[in-house]
């Protein structure tokens, strides 16, 4: 789901795989920072007024990832 307005874009997207959260969490945390994002707090990163919150649901396996793009 993407929305765009004159104050940012909102981005919702979603992942479903068979990795456990601790492997998924660690990726993210080495390759963003390479693409500019800085990372605050837990699963949030902030990068030119925008912030990007990654979600785990469910468990190794069955494992459910979101990823939520907004403006500051």
């Amino acid at each position: 789901m993407v929305f765009d307005s004159p104050a940012g874009r909102i981005v919702e997207g979603y992942a479903v795989g068979e990795m456990d959260a601790a492997s998924v969490q660690a990726f993210y945390e080495e390759t963003l920072p390479a693409l500019g994002w800085t990372r605050e707090e837990g699963s949030r990163f902030y990068r030119e007024g925008e912030q990007l919150v990654i979600d785990y649901f469910g468990t190794a396996g069955a494992l459910s990832v979101r990823f939520t793009l907004a403006p500051l």
